[in-house]
Parts: C-alpha cells; structure tokens; sequence
C-alpha cells in the first residue's frame, strides 16, 4: 500500500512543471543586440524569424558590447544575438547553440589620407599600427589580444569610424558590412577598407543555461532554414536593404 504522501509527491512535482511550463511559455525570451551595429541589426532580424519559425516568442534590447556579455552571462536577460564560437570558454553560464546562423568578417579600415595601404594577411599585419576597435567585440578583443593596452577602445562602431576620419587612429577594426555601412551612412568619403577580410568567424546564439531546453528546438529550425535556403535568401536581402537602402539600424 501506498501512503498519502507517497502519492502526493508526484502530483506536487508534476503541478511544479507544467506551472513552470506555463510560464515558460508566458514570458518572452529577452535576446540582446548591440546598439548601431549593422551585423548585430542583421543578427537580430535573422534570429526573430528564427524564433517565429520555432513558435518561441522574442523580444530584443539594446546594449553596448560589454555591457550585454555582463548582463546576459549573470541571467538578468536570458541570451545574445549572436557570438563566436569560443565565447562559451569564457562565459560558462551562457549556452551556445550549436549551429551558426550568421558569420563576421573582422576588417581593416583605413584613412585614405594616411597614405595605408597593404594586403592584409591576418592579425599579424597590424602589428605596426594605431589600432582602434569597439570594446567587448570578442573577436577584436582575440585577435588583438597580445596588444590590448595599445588599442583604442570605443564602445560603438560609428564611434570607432569618426575617429579614423579624424586620424586619431591608423586603423579600425570592425565587421566588414558595419564599417561599410557607416562609411555611407556618415559619408565618411575618405575611409575605404582594406582587402581581404582579417579572417571570418562564424557566429552563434547564446542562451543563458536556465534556458537549455530551448537549445534542440532552436538548433533544428536553424538546420531546417539553412537546408531551405531561407537563411542566405533572408541575408542577402537584408544587407542590400543596409548597404543600397541604408534602412535604419536603430529600430526597435
């Protein structure tokens, strides 16, 4: 025979789930995005269709760099964008899903009064430069790392573009499409980017570990639209809309 309690305790912890689920269910996820950043605008619009596609609702919020990886990694919002792939090494409570859905190309940017001009063949080639790059940019921050304290630090990427125009610095380091974009939208005419890329990272969500169950259901959609083509179909439209239509990055 059962007792009481015995039987009791299941239905406690089954009643303890499913109010759990409906929470879960009841509360959007908050995903960040960096504020003035065209590859984060992009991230961003990739990632609500994701969601919408894996029945999940999303709301975003704007935040510098550094601000977002402090506010995410202690769960007082519940993920980021998008990242590279060792960030999880360094930010353990944040969950990476494990298909790419986007990538970066950390580029060099420079003024064309500087008289700057070189092929550029990885990190190495800047190594006798005034560099400049927007702080918590994991993959400047890596790149750059034996050379941190020498590196001007701004906290946005249009930012970091002003100051190039001005010849505080002799290179900025950003995503390819964020420093195009600026170049247009700002009209800084006299600043052109350096060839090839630095490298490309590809770049993955993260979500905070107390939302790992939602990690599978996402990381299928992802397949799923990459499978289709929906996800490079979507990509290619949206940075024509950036870079032809200039369309706003600051929208909500």
């Amino acid at each position: 025979m059962y007792s009481g309690t015995a039987l009791l305790k299941p239905l406690i912890l089954f009643l303890l789930l499913f109010f759990q689920m409906q929470w879960v269910q009841a509360e959007p996820i908050v995903i960040s995005y960096l504020h003035g950043t065209p590859n984060s605008f992009l991230g961003k619009a990739l990632l609500q269709r994701i969601y919408q596609k894996a029945g999940i609702e999303v709301r975003f919020e704007k935040y510098t760099s550094a601000l977002s990886l402090r506010l995410s990694s202690q769960g007082k919002i519940d993920g980021e964008t998008h990242r590279i792939y060792s960030l999880a090494k360094d930010f353990p409570n944040l969950v990476r899903v494990p298909t790419a859905f986007s990538y970066v190309a950390p580029s060099a940017f420079v003024n064309k009064q500087s008289g700057i001009n070189f092929k550029v063949e990885g990190w190495s080639s800047l190594a006798q430069y005034h560099v400049g790059a927007v702080q918590g940019m994991r993959f400047a921050e890596l790149g750059l790392k034996s050379r941190m304290d020498s590196v001007e630090s701004v906290s946005s990427s249009d930012q970091l573009l002003r100051m190039l125009q001005s010849q505080r610095i002799d290179i900025a380091v950003t995503g390819q499409i964020n420093g195009l974009y600026h170049i247009k939208a700002l009209g800084l005419n006299n600043i052109e980017v350096l060839t090839p890329a630095i490298e490309k990272e590809d770049l993955y969500h993260y979500l905070h570990q107390r939302h790992q169950a939602l990690v599978p259901l996402l990381d299928k959609t992802i397949q799923q639209m990459i499978a289709s083509g929906e996800l490079l179909r979507l990509r290619k439209r949206l940075v024509n809309l950036m870079l032809d239509e200039l369309v706003s990055i600051d929208s909500p």
